[in-house]
């Protein structure tokens, strides 16, 4: 009798010994809940879809399930427990003021801006921009920030010293053109341009990539942001760390190999369009994962949506920024 149990003991222990050496999982969460993260189909959640098909979320023993969902029920869906993160974006703020059950944790990918003017407008420099009428996508996202951070540098205020127009992207150009506003902030890419002046443009991307991933210039402002619902960043630290850590690695291996990543996520139908219109889009960017970036980017969306009336002006935004961000992981950069 005693032989049979010590025998049971060793075979515990060796199936135990033997899960740990197979699947490599030695992190012990909170819990082993399956974690239901969104996807929408657009080729800026390729870090998301990328850390899932390399299998990087099972390395942190994680069990993770990716919904295809549309990008209106996302805040539902966050609220009501069905699912638990997704990608995020500029309006996720606004979503949390309004108590969308979400934080955000890291930012994923980043743009910088160029400013393009018509040779009527008499815009020659950013020191031309006062009192002129400046075409912008998006009111209090990052393309804002990026283009508040670059003219201030000049000594203008983007908010107080241009008249701010907002558009939609596939409508900058034709106002342009128009004369509806005298120049346009859009996010940098390599297209030939003949027909506008370029007043601003930061180095070139390529070359700013090679820095490594440690590197992201302060006139990089993050468009996307991995988002966890509150349920598992405020109870669950160790495994929204676990999450994030993956989501990381998915950002990192996009960076080193976008075209490997975007084809394969493009044949197994994670993103919606086909590859060469989607490798457009995400060529112009960089794919360079941080915490501590993201958390001074978020700071500066919190300031400027205030500013402009999206938050609302009484907000104390260092509590709100405190309510938004999980910091988990404290010592990334």
């Amino acid at each position: 009798m005693k032989r049979i149990c010590k025998l049971s003991i060793i075979i515990f222990f060796l199936i135990i010994f033997e899960s740990l050496f197979v699947t490599g999982c030695k992190e012990s969460y909170e819990n082993n809940d399956k974690v239901r993260l969104a996807y929408f189909g657009d080729s800026t959640e390729l870090p998301l879809i990328t850390a899932f098909e390399e299998g990087y979320f099972k390395e942190e023993c994680l069990n993770v399930e990716l919904v295809k969902l549309d990008y209106k029920d996302f805040v539902n869906s966050i609220n009501n427990k069905s699912i638990d993160g997704g990608t995020c974006d500029y309006r996720i703020i606004k979503n949390i003021e309004e108590g969308a059950n979400i934080k955000i944790g890291a930012g994923l990918h980043s743009g910088s801006i160029e400013i393009l003017s018509s040779s009527e407008s008499g815009i020659e420099t950013i020191n031309d921009l006062k009192n002129k009428k400046l075409g912008v996508v998006g009111k209090g996202s990052g393309i804002m920030i990026a283009a508040k951070t670059v003219v201030s540098k000049y000594g203008i205020d983007l908010v107080k010293d241009t008249n701010l127009v907002y558009l939609d992207e596939n409508q900058l150009y034709d106002a342009l053109r128009k004369g509806t506003v005298d120049s346009i902030v859009l996010w940098q890419n390599d297209n030939e341009n003949n027909e506008f002046k370029t007043i601003y443009k930061s180095s070139d991307i390529d070359s700013a990539s090679a820095f490594g991933h440690s590197h992201h210039g302060s006139e990089y402002f993050y468009i996307s942001f991995a988002g966890i619902s509150k349920e598992i960043t405020d109870t669950c630290p160790q495994k929204t760390a676990g999450i994030l850590r993956a989501w990381i690695k998915g950002t990192n291996r996009v960076e080193e190999n976008k075209e490997e990543c975007l084809q394969k996520a493009v044949n197994d139908g994670y993103i919606v369009g086909n590859y060469d219109e989607n490798y457009k889009i995400i060529k112009q960017y960089m794919w360079m994962p941080s915490v501590k970036y993201a958390k001074d980017n978020l700071k500066s969306y919190i300031k400027i949506q205030r500013t402009i009336g999206v938050l609302p002006d009484n907000l104390n935004e260092d509590e709100f920024y405190k309510n938004s961000f999980a910091d988990v992981l404290p010592y990334w950069n």
